[in-house]
Parts: C-alpha cells; structure tokens; sequence
C-alpha cells in the first residue's frame, strides 16, 4: 500500500533530519548521561534521543490521521474492521504521546517508581477499556480458550505494563533497545499486512522507520541514546501490537497465537523475568538497579556492543522461527519456547549460583 510507504519515509526522514538539532539542544542543555555502574555505555552522552523519534512518528501522523479521515468520507474502506482500527490507532497515538512526555520528564529530572508506575496503570487501563487492547483467548495454549471478561481486563493491563517496562529495560547498550525494536515491529508489521490490518501495519511500520533513522546514530559508538522518552513509548507501542496480533483470528495466516506473539518478544520478556528472579534470590528489591541483564554478562564476558545486540535479536529470531515452524501445536511450541527460555536463564545464572555456594562454603569454614 502506498500509504504505508509515504508514512514510513516521513518517520524516517522526519526523525533523521530532526536528531541532529536534538543531539545540540542535549549538548547545550546538558541532557546527558555517563557510563558507569549498571550503565555499559562509555564517556558523557546526550539521552533524549526519543524526542527526535517522537518528532518522526508525530509529523507521520498527521499524514496518516489525514489518509484516515480522507478514505472515511470518500469510503474508501479497506476491511469492515475500518471504524475499529481507526479507534484502535488513536488509543495508540494518546496513549504513546502520554509515554513519551513522561519518559521524557523522567530523562530530565528523575521522576519517582509510583508516579511512573501510576500513569502506565492509567495508560495501559485507557488502552484496554477504551481501545479494547485486550487478550481474551489462548487459542488452545495448555488446552484454554475463551477467557472471563474479568480476568481478560486484569491479564491485558498487566501485559501492557510489563512489555513497556521489559523493553525499557533493554535500554542499556548501544543499539541494543533499537535493534530489539527494528526486529519486533517489523515482526508485527508483517503479520498485520498479511492479515488486512493495514493501519496497524503502519503504525509498526511507522515505528520501525523512526527507530531505523535514530539507530544510524545509536550504532556503536553511540552520539545518542534512546532514553526512558523514548524507549517507553516505543515499549507501549510494541504492547499495543502485541495485544492487536493475540486479539485476531488465526486465520488466514495461522501463525496468530499468544505464543507466537511472546517468541517475537522473547529477549526482553526472558531477560526481565531473569533479572528480577537474580534479585529476589540476592535478597534485593526486584526494581533495584544493577548490571546482571544479560547484555551486561555478555560485555563482562568481552562481546562488545554490537555482537551483545546482534546476540539479543537472534534470540527472538530463532525462538520465533521455530514457533513459526510448528504453530499448528499451541501447546508443544509454548513448552519448547518455555524449554529455551529457562535454558537462557540457567546458563548465565551459573556463575551466580558458584558465587552464592562459595561465599557459604566460606562462612562455615
């Protein structure tokens, strides 16, 4: 579709022509961040680079806003879903410019764990009562179906929330967050093609163009990184598709079951459960800072930034081929995704768990 063209090129130039002029106002403004600590990144940064991926997803979608209301009064309607995908998308736009302007408070001076909580529960609430973003089958996965409209609502709200806060949480090499991204919403964008969704599709491919632009100068080394701006925004979009693609039929395509959905979204799902379970079992708080994601094991262990990400990304893509390969049987692909999550945990837990036996055997010496 041509449209989906035009808006893709306008993200991506908007935001390539834009981040020059952020990456002076960082500089200027001091809008910077240092390596160190749980940070793999090196020397003094500017992190507001979501602002010019904001900028990018903003001026296309005035473009795609005006081919919405444009194909409306002249019918020019694609599917029967076309009021619903409307509506679907402008919960998404509110709901990513509410993120944005957050994050990017937050980048500035820090904003406390319940405020930022808070607004993602009103967000992710909004996005599921008002839009409709909700899970309510599991298409057969461990022998479920339909699910209570209850437990549907609960489910979906607290997807959203940990899909926006798991991405935001990849954020910590250079172009680890971005490369995650390039590769889920391309992902998303081509099971919305192939089903009809064409607005969705958009919106994804939208997001992928912006990302694409700003990965040119998120690469190792990195002039900008992403900062909570931007990775909580691209994190609530990436939920809203995830939450698109698990509410459509599987057919024509097949390939549309909850598993599928989380094999696409697998390193940064995996790597967050892993984390917080390191925490829990360290005796520490699960949101506490540290550098135990497993992007920081593999820079401790001398990958450099690029192969770290390239790393993370043919995770999801072999996890997600395999899916693909057997998504007739729900329930045995989701017992091998689960076999190969638990594998990426244990591996690198090893050296934890040598530490922790040592440091007993010592104290009863």
């Amino acid at each position: 579709m041509n449209f989906i063209l035009i808006a893709s090129l306008i993200s991506f130039f908007g935001t390539l022509l834009v981040m020059p002029f952020v990456i002076k106002l960082a500089i200027n403004k001091r809008f910077l961040v240092g390596g160190g600590g749980r940070n793999a990144h090196e020397g003094f940064t500017p992190n507001v680079g979501g602002m010019a991926i904001f900028g990018g997803l903003l001026l296309a979608n005035q473009y795609i806003l005006f081919y919405f209301f444009d194909s409306y009064q002249n019918f020019e309607i694609f599917s029967n879903e076309f009021e619903t995908q409307i509506k679907a998308y402008l919960i998404m736009t509110a709901g990513s410019i509410i993120m944005f302007v957050m994050g990017l408070l937050d980048d500035i001076s820090e904003l406390s764990f319940y405020l930022r909580f808070f607004v993602q529960l009103l967000v992710a609430t909004l996005a599921v009562y008002l839009g409709d973003f909700r899970i309510s089958d599991f298409h057969g996965v461990l022998g479920l179906y339909e699910l209570p409209y209850l437990f549907s609502v609960i489910f979906s709200i607290s997807v959203i929330i940990f899909i926006i806060n798991s991405f935001n949480l990849t954020d910590g090499l250079d172009s680890l967050a971005a490369s995650l991204g390039l590769f889920i919403l391309i992902s998303f964008a081509i099971i919305f093609y192939c089903n009809g969704r064409y607005y969705d599709c958009t919106l994804a491919c939208a997001g992928f163009s912006s990302l694409l632009a700003f990965w040119l100068y998120n690469k190792p080394p990195a002039r900008i990184f992403m900062g909570d701006g931007g990775s909580l925004m691209i994190g609530f979009i990436i939920a809203c598709c995830a939450i698109r693609a698990c509410s459509m039929k599987i057919e024509p395509s097949g390939v549309i079951n909850p598993v599928f959905i989380l094999c696409i979204l697998a390193y940064p799902s995996v790597d967050t459960l892993r984390v917080f379970l390191v925490r829990i079992l360290s005796g520490k708080p699960p949101f506490s800072a540290d550098r135990n994601h497993i992007h920081h094991l593999l820079v401790d262990k001398d990958f450099n930034h690029g192969w770290a990400s390239f790393f993370a990304v043919m995770y999801s893509a072999v996890l997600t081929g395999i899916c693909y390969l057997i998504v007739e049987y729900v329930t045995l692909s989701f017992y091998i995704m689960v076999s190969l999550a638990i594998l990426f945990i244990v591996l690198p837990m090893a050296s934890f768990a040598r530490s922790t036996t040592m440091k007993l055997l010592s104290f009863f010496k």
